[in-house]
């Protein structure tokens, strides 16, 4: 199922061949699994983890990738392999937020069986160069997948972005929405692709990938690609890279707000809109996460 890996997964099972093994048969409804990886010393480390849902059941994870307060230089090459079976349901969440002389090689493959669907939302908050990819098949007839993302730059930070998406199967459906905010010298980066099969007819699938600037020294690329091979298919993609609106900024600032403030508002407001797939009962942590990382970074 998971035979197409690149060359950071390559290196993630040579320099460390054992991995955390899940297999899920019988959940509770609203089960969570919380995964900490957090940096505590110098060094590379290379967590890897295989994640099974058996079919009809239904999971959120959490995989949490920080720093504690006073880790050294240090670099995270971590793969995570989801299997999903029929109509099983996987919310996935990936929150990476590094203290910034830290770097992260942050992968995600995912293997949807038949009317299985994966929710995934990846938060880029921090870290001196973070690469963040996905690669998503859709397999089974009818699989679904959903993927949102927020895209964090300040200071000299990169953040890296990678999304594949393919489609291998009939009727199989995804949407994929980044949402970027560059700021100071930081560069941002999204590449993300929609690969339509041969058999994959009538399938459905949209990328849009949307960016905001905060400083004429902060740079975005971004790169939205279609590669289809089938007939009958319905396909969109699109990018924007814009500042934010001064007629905006002055009706704000007529109601009293401060530049500062007038900008947290909008910047907030903007981002929030890639943390909506998140279950509500989570919701709120990763607003807290994105408000404190938006607040670092907007004055």
């Amino acid at each position: 199922a998971f035979a197409d890996l690149d060359g950071f997964a390559q290196l993630n099972q040579a320099f460390h061949p054992s991995a955390l093994v899940i297999q899920l048969d019988a959940l509770q409804p609203d089960t969570v699994v919380y995964l900490n990886h957090c940096l505590v010393s110098s060094g590379v480390n290379y967590p890897r983890l295989y994640l099974t849902v058996a079919p009809h059941q239904k999971l959120t994870v959490v995989e949490h990738f920080h720093s504690t307060g006073l880790s050294p230089q240090a670099l995270t090459n971590a793969a995570t392999f989801l299997n999903i079976e029929d109509q099983a349901s996987v919310n996935h969440i990936k929150l990476i937020d590094y203290a910034p002389q830290c770097q992260g090689v942050c992968q995600t493959y995912a293997h949807l069986a038949r009317q299985a669907e994966l929710v995934s939302t990846t938060l880029n908050l921090g870290g001196e160069t973070i690469r963040s990819q996905q690669q998503i098949n859709l397999v089974g007839r009818k699989a679904k997948a959903m993927v949102d993302g927020v895209l964090l730059g300040k200071g000299h930070e990169v953040c890296d972005n990678l999304v594949v998406l393919n489609h291998r199967a009939p009727e199989t459906e995804s949407e994929s929405r980044y949402f970027g905010l560059a700021n100071d010298h930081s560069v941002i980066t999204f590449n993300g692709r929609i690969h339509m099969e041969s058999k994959a007819r009538q399938a459905n699938a949209a990328l849009r990938n949307t960016n905001v600037l905060l400083s004429s020294s902060a740079h975005v690329n971004t790169k939205p690609e279609l590669e289809i091979y089938a007939n009958d298919v319905k396909c969109a993609h699109g990018a924007t890279v814009g500042k934010i609106d001064p007629k905006q900024l002055l009706y704000l600032r007529s109601r009293g707000l401060s530049l500062s403030q007038a900008k947290q508002m909008m910047t907030e407001g903007f981002a929030n809109q890639g943390i909506q797939n998140i279950p509500l009962a989570l919701r709120s942590w990763a607003q807290r996460k994105l408000t404190t990382a938006i607040s670092n970074m907007v004055v």
